[in-house]
């Protein structure tokens, strides 16, 4: 339980500090784009990439869409530099979003309600136990399941975290190094 407070305390900082740093760049939910990030990351210069990493990191929780981060990653940074902070980046989302929903699983099974997600829940529920990577790891890889929902459900669900991060990271891989292969190259056109 203490780990559990430890991770609610930290998250309540970063968020923060997210909401002072975009406050003072005057950003706004709806503000959250790649030119917008770009400015962030540039005008705090090393600790941009921090920065970046953090707001991925906390991004399902202001239901800001990851091609926003996976495209954005390869705009600013480039397509190597852009595929190694978009990954951590979204790991630490992925995790998060599991331990928070692990620890809130009513609310969050109330939110999915009213958002009509409860199906990705179930069909995560529906998992077969020595398939839980490689199913984890299809609906990942597949465009038809949104990414934060698997994330929130997984936790929910309360499969095993190591399994989850596995099927996870395998999952996405490809989509992040697709995705910031086409922003590092749509910087050479713009």
């Amino acid at each position: 339980m203490k780990k559990d407070k430890l991770i609610i305390y930290l998250l309540f900082i970063i968020l923060i500090m997210v909401i002072f740093i975009l406050n003072k760049n005057d950003i706004k939910r709806a503000d959250v784009n790649i030119d917008n990030i770009q400015r962030i990351v540039e005008t705090f210069g090393i600790v941009g990439i921090l920065i970046y990493i953090v707001l991925n990191g906390i991004r399902p929780f202001f239901l800001v869409p990851t091609t926003v981060f996976f495209i954005g990653g390869g705009v600013i940074f480039g397509f190597i530099e852009g595929f190694i902070y978009t990954s951590v980046g979204v790991i630490i989302a992925s995790s998060l979003s599991f331990k928070v929903s692990k620890i809130f699983q009513k609310e969050f099974r109330k939110i999915l309600e009213i958002l009509k997600l409860t199906k990705y829940v179930d069909k995560i529920h529906d998992l077969d136990e020595n398939k839980i990577i490689r199913g984890l790891l299809y609906m990942r890889i597949t465009p038809i399941f949104p990414f934060d929902p698997i994330s929130f459900g997984a936790g929910m669900a309360n499969i095993d975290y190591k399994d989850f991060i596995i099927g996870t990271t395998l999952g996405i891989l490809p989509k992040i190094l697709f995705y910031t292969f086409i922003g590092s190259y749509l910087e050479n056109i713009i």
